[in-house]
């Protein structure tokens, strides 16, 4: 028995409004692919604008507790184990939340969903500047991620409305390249205030950024667009029938378990790994294996991070190019394997580099980020439009499983090494790049969107004859 036949994608299946939304996407899909509207507008760059600078701040918000790691586990008295455990705790209700928010955003809409979002991270942030305790510490964390865990799968939902499917990868890219120009642009300032104020007052500095982009964005922002020069465009942006306010168990079943949505999930989860390694140790990694300084490795951080941001930029955009010259999705696919296999050679080989400055190199041109937009890009063209948030939001709960697993697991495997540091990192590292080989070789393989293209194709064909008939 084939995998196909054990996970079903069966479009006829499906309940009869979500058989709508697909004869509908795949209409539209096949009508983007071969014409010229591949522009995005000036009004869509705007809020391209607003998603990045929330995924800026979004990323912040995760990576200054790693940056400010050592003064935390100094005044806390933390041991590698507790430090890991604090890590992953982000991660607790992070999941959790992306699931049960990212499906009510379908129904609430995305732009009171963000408001939501915003409002929880300004306040958990806040209340981090006050903490006494590794409790209460413990706490704010939890907090902040069951804040920050919709937002990805919410943010692409929203981006997914104001682009043209040909650029869909470049357009999710910069999105989730906010994740990289925030902590590049921040974390000098961060740095800085933590010598000069205290750690804390770099958590009081993060709130207030998420306060002002709430602000602004209750009065700038918008849910889709309005107006189109196509008055087709127009009744799918203004979100006319069919209107779908729940979803149902069976047309989820269908989704969750086909097997485009499992193998690009999977492929996310090898990415998010890695970013959660990143963000609990990497700062670790360089101060005390590597002996820098944290206001050296300040310095570098921006160059890293904008480094990786163009790394995330240039493989998006090879994917839309590919797309765009072959039509196929699987376009994205080959682009997201070379991607998890540049991730891992160059990770392990930070690790066994003796210069600090080529380890730094090598971490710096890891384009790791690229598999965000990518697998987001490729769900965003699996599932029907009015189930983007749903999918978002599920497919990027499991994924962040591995923000658990991951510095969970690499506590005490460092802890584990003594004082050989190197040599748990080392482990640590070779436990990343095998998860990574193994997600690029499974994605290669088994994802293949364009048979399920086909499939609605062929059925939205079927169905148009049996009307005319």
């Amino acid at each position: 028995m084939s995998i196909d036949e054990l996970l079903p994608i069966s479009q006829a299946s499906l309940p009869a409004v979500s058989r709508y939304s697909w004869e509908r996407n795949t209409m539209a899909q096949s009508i983007s692919t071969t014409s010229t509207q591949t522009r995005i507008s000036r009004l869509s760059l705007g809020m391209l604008a607003f998603l990045f600078t929330l995924g800026a701040i979004n990323f912040a918000d995760k990576m200054v507790a790693a940056l400010l790691a050592v003064p935390i586990i100094k005044e806390f008295h933390l041991t590698p184990t507790q430090w890991g455990i604090l890590s992953g705790s982000f991660f607790w209700l992070f999941s959790l939340s992306s699931i049960l928010i990212g499906t009510w955003s379908d129904t609430l809409g995305t732009k009171r969903t963000l408001s939501l979002l915003a409002t929880v991270w300004t306040f958990t942030q806040l209340a981090t500047a006050i903490v006494t305790s590794f409790p209460l510490l413990l706490l704010t964390r939890v907090g902040l991620g069951a804040g920050e865990g919709p937002y990805t799968g919410v943010a692409l939902a929203a981006a997914s409305r104001w682009l043209p499917e040909a650029r869909r990868g470049l357009g999710v890219a910069i999105v989730t390249c906010g994740n990289l120009v925030g902590p590049a642009l921040l974390t000098p300032v961060l740095v800085y205030a933590s010598v000069y104020l205290g750690w804390r007052s770099a958590f009081i500095l993060l709130g207030a950024c998420s306060l002002l982009w709430l602000i602004l964005w209750h009065f700038l922002g918008k849910e889709r667009p309005e107006e189109d020069s196509s008055s087709e465009t127009k009744q799918l942006a203004s979100g006319e029938e069919p209107r779908i306010k729940k979803i149902s168990w069976s047309e989820l079943r269908q989704l969750l378990f086909s097997r485009n949505v499992i193998f690009i999930t999977l492929a996310a989860f090898g990415a998010y790994w890695f970013q959660a390694i990143f963000l609990g140790w990497l700062t670790i990694y360089f101060t005390e294996v590597r002996h820098l300084t944290l206001q050296n490795f300040a310095i570098f951080s921006p160059i890293m991070t904008l480094t990786a941001c163009t790394m995330q930029i240039l493989f998006s955009g090879l994917g839309d190019r590919l797309y765009r010259q072959t039509g196929k999705s699987r376009s994205y696919v080959y682009v997201l394997s070379f991607v998890l296999i540049a991730t891992a050679i160059m990770l392990y080989g930070s690790s066994i580099v003796h210069s600090t400055i080529l380890s730094l190199l090598l971490i710096s041109c890891i384009p790791n980020g690229a598999a965000f937009a990518l697998t987001g890009t490729l769900i965003l063209n699996v599932t029907p439009v009015e189930r983007h948030g749903t999918m978002q939001g599920i497919t990027i709960a499991l994924a962040m499983l591995a923000g658990v697993i991951g510095p969970t697991l690499a506590g005490p495997l460092i802890q584990a090494a003594g004082h050989n540091l190197a040599a748990g990192f080392n482990s640590v590292y070779l436990l990343t790049c095998s998860l990574l080989l193994a997600c690029a070789l499974a994605g290669f393989i088994f994802i293949r969107p364009d048979e399920q293209k086909r499939i609605a194709n062929r059925e939205a064909v079927q169905l148009e004859e049996a009307r005319a008939s």
